[in-house]
């Protein structure tokens, strides 16, 4: 069995075993508020039309409270973090549901109170759904009652619908686009994979073993399949979400951190080659460094994004809206700046032309993929806020995709298509090119013979 067929069927039983264990929740949860607190719950952007349903378990002990909903007109932005009353964010919101029963509809406290709303508007718009407990004390019949404590709802359940379709029925408009996105990327990976394969296959038809270009293929091949792995896993998570409109934070949070493999082994890619593996070395240099960067890399990402996913920020559109997130992006230009050094040292021990270009080229191409997420950030940030997020996370599928493209096209080993098959002659050797000296012969001769270097004196007659 092909060590693809292993992964392939790996893959196909974990992914199985994603889809059983995906809890069957909604937009859900219970809540807890505080005397004279405002709390955020969530949010969601329409299309243009759609529906919200709200279903939720009232507490009888607090029968004036209500949900307050708000739109980007009257947005979140007048209301979060600024600081002002709980009455006065209350006040501001276009709209308030009541959270007590209907008790003339033969409706209990037991049963669970259900709102519909129907969306109506002539562009994208967010929604916002808060909760408050502004009064300090409770009243009944203009007698005060008692001081209000914490208002505790067990159990809401909130369900957002777009426009009819699968793939925007659950979606929130920021995220529509997204699982087309994936899908042809995951396509377009084999497609990469299919080639770099063909190329090595050839090679190994041909019998040249040797080329230094084969295990720069086999690595990139490896990022490849790893990146497959991530896509299948994410394909998953978002084809559930919108066949049931179920999310599951874990597993979305489970595929995000498995997407962190492939870009960072790619920088690897980046870094080794700038620093002249199998280019100028058949052995990777300062290999115990980049392995020690690259594990700090990986921490610094993973606690990174477990910070983003405990930021409640309402405001926030994208990721690189979050302090974390902008962390991510000087670490990539750190991340450019250590590539950088790399290849000036490796340019300056290289004494060979055709390598030296090949440095040039390669550097140009590396400090474009390390800058395209600063880019597309700053990018992203001038756009109306439900196109960030889609447009961040399409973008930089794809330029990752281009990029194992340009390496293949770089580095495949069939001599027929390559374009840099003069540079294929001197790429490989064991070390550093240096001029050989005029005495080399004597110089061997002397390494060569311990004591005195004979001559044709000793057998002159």
């Amino acid at each position: 069995m092909s060590i693809l067929t292993r992964v392939s069927l790996f893959v196909g039983v974990l992914c199985f075993f994603c889809i059983l264990n995906v809890d069957a929740y909604a937009v859900s949860g219970k809540v807890d508020v505080d005397p004279g607190q405002w709390k955020y719950l969530d949010k969601f952007c329409f299309q243009s039309e759609g529906t919200l349903t709200i279903k939720i378990w009232p507490n009888k002990d607090y029968p004036e409270q209500k949900l307050h909903l708000y739109h980007d007109v009257v947005g979140i932005d007048d209301v979060y973090g600024t600081g002002d009353s709980c009455d006065w964010k209350t006040h501001k919101a276009p709209y308030s549901i009541p959270l007590a029963p209907d008790l003339t509809a033969n409706v209990s406290w037991d049963d669970p109170i259900e709102h519909h709303i129907t969306i109506v508007g002539m562009r994208p718009r967010w929604w916002w759904i808060a909760i408050s407990n502004c009064k300090s004390v409770l009243y009944h019949n203009g007698e005060e009652l008692r001081y209000a404590e914490k208002i505790h709802i067990p159990k809401y359940e909130f369900e957002f619908h777009n426009e009819d379709g699968l793939l925007t029925k659950h979606f929130s408009y920021d995220e529509q686009g997204i699982l087309l996105a994936d899908i042809f990327a995951f396509l377009l990976l084999f497609v990469i994979l299919g080639l770099c394969a063909f190329s090595l296959y050839k090679k190994s038809t041909e019998g040249d073993y040797a080329d230094p270009t084969v295990q720069l293929l086999k690595m990139l091949v490896g990022i490849v399949m790893i990146h497959i792995f991530t896509k299948f896993l994410q394909l998953v998570e978002k084809g559930n979400y919108a066949r049931d409109g179920v999310f599951h934070a874990g597993f979305y949070q489970a595929t995000t951190f498995f997407d962190l493999i492939p870009q960072l082994l790619l920088l690897g890619l980046f870094v080794a080659v700038a620093k002249g593996w199998q280019i100028s070395s058949a052995e990777v240099r300062d290999k115990r460094v980049i392995a020690e960067v690259m594990f700090t890399y990986f921490i610094l990402y993973i606690f990174l994004y477990a910070w983003t996913f405990n930021i409640p920020d309402p405001r926030v559109s994208y990721i690189y809206q979050t302090p974390p997130g902008v962390m991510m992006v000087f670490a990539r230009i750190a991340g450019l700046i250590w590539y950088l050094l790399s290849l000036v040292v490796t340019f300056s021990k290289e004494s060979s032309e055709s390598k030296k270009m090949f440095f040039s080229y390669f550097g140009l191409f590396g400090a474009t993929w390390f800058l395209s997420l600063p880019l597309i950030a700053l990018g992203a940030s001038i756009l109306e806020d439900w196109n960030r997020r889609k447009v961040v996370e399409i973008i930089t599928t794809y330029f990752t995709i281009g990029s194992y493209f340009v390496f293949w096209l770089i580095f495949r080993t069939h001599e027929e298509y390559s374009s840099f098959a003069d540079l294929r002659n001197t790429i490989g050797s064991d070390q550093y090119d240096e001029e050989v000296p005029d005495d080399a012969d004597e110089i061997q001769m002397t390494q060569q013979y311990d004591g005195a270097i004979p001559t044709t004196d000793a057998y002159d007659d």
